[in-house]
């Protein structure tokens, strides 16, 4: 594990973890929720229980794994983040569209994320 993949885990629970954080997408805007929640649910393929057991997977890991430190850590029960960016870009998207935001202005992730891979992929290779 690195710290990379922590913040990412951590990042992602900000924005879609517990209802009572301030930034959490159901608190920016006053659209209906449900509809956007089955948006970002259908973007990475889940249904509702399946939202639910990934969404518990992901915080459990944050709780238990990436944010503090479990005495007996299940290394075997490390999330897949497949469905997290999945998620993240289908919210991404959203946002350009209830912001305005010319799609020349603001790169789509799936624009960012080949060029991060860019980046990173020779830090990959000397660190590992």
């Amino acid at each position: 594990m690195n710290t990379y993949y922590y913040k990412a885990i951590t990042d992602w629970c900000i924005v879609f973890g517990a209802d009572n954080n301030e930034s959490h997408w159901k608190k920016i805007s006053d659209y209906d929720m449900s509809t956007i929640e089955l948006e970002i649910r259908s973007a990475a393929g889940l249904t509702g229980d399946d939202w639910g057991k990934y969404w518990k997977e992901i915080v459990d890991f944050r709780n238990n794994y990436a944010a503090h430190r479990s005495v007996n850590p299940n290394d075997d029960k490390v999330p897949s983040l497949d469905k997290a960016f999945e998620i993240a870009k289908s919210y991404f998207e959203l946002l350009r569209k209830w912001l305005s935001i010319p799609n020349h202005d603001l790169n789509s992730l799936d624009v960012l994320f080949p060029n991060f891979e860019i980046e990173i992929l020779p830090v990959l290779q000397r660190d590992f």
